[in-house]
């Protein structure tokens, strides 16, 4: 069984965790088919609900552990298989200008961003490891 945890820096407000918490999500299920399913899920009245495949759980931390807990999946990429998505203050100041935001992130570098979300995706056990350590989004 698969796991999702987004993870959003502690000094937001609900409001900005929430939409930074949808925007992550949506990227990491685009990057994980497993996510949702395939077809549509509807009810008898033809009202369509999320096919979520898996657990979500939205977490809260400090930027230095967010940036720790990228540098260590990144660096054991090659065996833990979690996809990692991040979402920057740059891309948060830059509402649509997706141009400016692709020409910010492609020239530079994780630690020259200001990370404010980050989202994983991998094997339940293996996220519930990694995030044991940080808070509950309340």
């Amino acid at each position: 069984m698969n796991r999702v945890a987004i993870i959003v820096n502690e000094k937001l407000s609900p409001g900005v965790s929430a939409n930074i918490a949808s925007i992550l999500m949506g990227q990491l299920a685009k990057c994980c088919d497993d996510i949702y399913n395939s077809h549509l899920l509807c009810d008898k009245t033809d009202f369509i609900h999320s096919a979520i495949r898996c657990n979500v759980i939205v977490l809260k931390t400090n930027l230095s552990k967010m940036l720790k807990l990228s540098s260590t999946i990144k660096k054991t990429n090659e065996t833990n298989n979690i996809v990692l998505v991040i979402f920057t203050e740059e891309g948060q100041a830059l509402n649509n200008k997706f141009d400016v935001y692709k020409k910010t992130i492609t020239e530079s570098c994780l630690f020259d961003l200001n990370p404010i979300g980050i989202a994983i995706f991998g094997e339940e056990l293996q996220i519930k490891q990694i995030t044991k350590s940080f808070s509950l989004l309340k």
